[in-house]
């Protein structure tokens, strides 16, 4: 068998470790790259014969990676098989319409389909001559370039801000700051950057050089960055500022001399506006002349839009530790230590640090198509509507007793009963869903493409036991809530767009609140990945008064006995005096069950779907 190069782009130490292992048993020969920059470099630089690329890696992922070197004539025809953890019909899409040539989940007790895959695709062959000529080319830095103009500008800026989302509840200011770095670095390849963030009365700064980058230049530079600074907050006290430096790797070297004198060519400062206004700035250089061409520019605008968001968290969360701090220390002046943390670890909040079982009500909505609302908008359109619909929703939650437990995309998850319960936690969430949805029409959409049913969102509610209490590791943790209670709410929040409608409820939220709310059934299901059945209803439309909904119950009662026939003519007699897309759904499941029979039908629909 001939001997095939393989890149292998994965940032799993172990996984690239068993593959590698396997592929050398296989006559492979194995490089390795850790992100999607890196792989489109050594796809450059050491032509391999096929790669296969993971897809949830740091920086540049995997479809990004693909569909830039997809793009590029000689490197587009090495072949790619996308391997991932991910095995849903939208991933296998999403790989393919990347330009990879083929997909596969990753499954290390199965290897052998990595090497039957390879052999199926060796007889691709691409030009290695043409590509080392091109190699000279290509940089780390001109790949950001290549990225920016293969990609969708709004999809390129949307996986800028995706990137930074993750970073919002970090409460660890440096962390905040390294991470903020990584990113920035990954948008515009710059030689160093430098962050000021406005603290108080005066400033905290810190430091990323690049590795080319040394101690007397990066101060130089600072000093620059400084007197931007200054301009933008000229009434700020000069005195007890702080600066750090965060290296990307260890340095060893950075307090020597440069062989060279020289000095950065290009130079660019951006304000960063977090949630209480002006946050601070950002700086970058380089030392390439005319480096920073309007598509970076733009790209770092948008990535400073999110940035100085995450930051001004980071700093309230600094804040707030010091002033928790502050309190100790005037306590302590009263109370002994001991009697302090005893005092702080008693009843409930002992109960919040450890973990208790409760009965909460659980709410959780998203935006329907948001996905083509992303894509059809410009990316700092899409955060500022996001954070218009955000306050509002939240306003409910907070106005009827519930707390956001998170933000999940443009989702929420909402409980009621977790730090304080109310006897009709169920009541409140269902009120919270029915109010979010009359005030939709409240928030501005101006300059938005929305899709063509306009801008509406679905609601699922479900009440039972969840665990409550800081969820995480010893370094980072949430309070938060899980238990399947959590997962039957986002179900039911999935199926509201099948069933085409805004709030779906479990059984469990009906009983306790079917004499505050007009609800009908809906249907008895299964859903994906519970074997019970579940009774779901919906708020009954205003327009079926009380004769056609005489006439749908005895539509479903006909129907769950297998009386096809008979429901028909009722779901029609429904049908004929008011619009509905549930006695729709039933009409064509009647039809198909009359000509088709199910075999042991019990009245129940099983869902494949999440």
């Amino acid at each position: 068998m001939e001997n095939l190069k393989v890149l292998v782009v994965d940032d799993s130490d172990l996984i690239y470790m068993i593959v590698e292992e396997f592929l050398v048993s296989k006559n492979y020969t194995c490089i390795r790259a850790k992100d999607g920059l890196e792989a489109v470099y050594l796809a450059y630089h050491n032509a391999p014969d096929i790669i296969l690329m993971d897809v949830e890696m740091p920086g540049v992922r995997g479809y990004q990676a693909s569909r830039l070197l997809k793009s590029r004539k000689g490197v587009r025809d090495i072949p790619i098989i996308m391997h991932t953890t991910l095995d849903e019909d939208k991933d296998r899409f999403w790989a393919m319409s990347c330009g990879a040539d083929d997909f596969l989940s990753k499954d290390l007790d199965h290897l052998e389909e990595i090497d039957f895959k390879m052999q199926a695709l060796s007889w691709k062959k691409a030009d290695k001559n043409f590509i080392k000529e091109e190699s000279s080319k290509v940089s780390r830095e001109s790949i950001i370039e290549m990225l920016a103009l293969v990609l969708d500008r709004n999809l390129l800026q949307s996986t800028i801000l995706n990137e930074i989302s993750s970073l919002v509840r970090e409460e660890n200011l440096r962390q905040a700051a390294s991470e903020i770095f990584r990113i920035a670095t990954y948008v515009s390849g710059h030689d160093i950057a430098c962050l000021i963030l406005k603290k108080d009365k005066t400033s905290k700064a810190f430091i990323y050089p690049g590795t080319s980058v040394f101690e007397k230049e990066s101060e130089e530079f600072y000093k620059a960055s400084l007197a931007d600074f200054k301009k933008l907050f000229s009434d700020l006290l000069w005195k007890n500022h702080s600066c750090e430096y965060i290296f990307p790797f260890e340095r060893t070297n950075f307090k020597d001399i440069a062989l060279h004198e020289r000095s950065f060519a290009s130079y660019l400062s951006i304000p960063l506006n977090g949630a209480g206004g002006l946050t601070g700035s950002l700086h970058v250089a380089s030392f390439a002349n005319g480096y920073f061409s309007s598509t970076i520019t733009e790209n770092l605008n948008v990535f400073a839009s999110g940035a100085g968001l995450v930051l001004s968290n980071a700093l309230l969360f600094e804040k707030e530790k010091e002033q928790n701090s502050k309190i100790r220390n005037v306590f302590s002046k009263f109370v002994p230590a001991d009697v302090i943390e005893d005092l702080i670890s008693r009843d409930s909040t002992s109960a919040m640090l450890t973990g208790e079982k409760r009965n909460v009500a659980i709410l959780f909505t998203d935006i329907r198509s948001f996905t083509t609302i992303s894509e059809n908008n410009d990316a700092g359109n899409v955060v500022g509507f996001l954070n218009r619909y955000f306050s509002m929703a939240g306003e409910i939650i907070k106005k009827n007793g519930g707390i956001i437990d998170k933000f999940i995309g443009d989702a929420i998850l909402a409980v009621f009963g977790a730090v304080q319960s109310y006897e009709d936690n169920a009541t409140r969430a269902v009120r919270t869903a029915i109010e979010i949805k009359s005030r939709l029409k409240e928030i501005s959409t101006d300059g938005l493409v929305l899709p063509e049913q306009s801008f509406s969102t679905g609601v699922g509610v479900h009440e039972g036991q969840v665990i409550v209490g800081n969820i995480g590791s010893g370094e980072k943790f949430d309070y938060t809530v899980i238990g399947d209670t959590v997962n039957l709410a986002s179900r039911l929040e999935g199926l509201t767009k099948h069933y085409h409608q805004s709030v779906i409820v479990s059984a469990t939220v009906y009983e306790k609140t079917k004499n505050d709310f007009i609800y009908r059934e809906l249907d008895r299901v299964r859903v994906k990945g519970k074997e019970e059945v579940t009774i779901i209803y919906g708020l009954r439309p205003d327009g079926m008064n009380n004769e056609l909904y005489n006439d749908y119950e005895k539509a479903l009662s006909m129907y769950r006995i297998g009386n096809w026939n008979t429901a028909m003519d009722y779901f029609q007699r429904v049908l004929h005096l008011y619009p509905d897309p549930i006695c729709e759904m039933y009409l064509e499941r009647c039809r198909n069950y009359c000509l088709h029979p199910p075999q042991n039908f019990d009245g129940t629909t099983t869902l494949d779907f999440k």
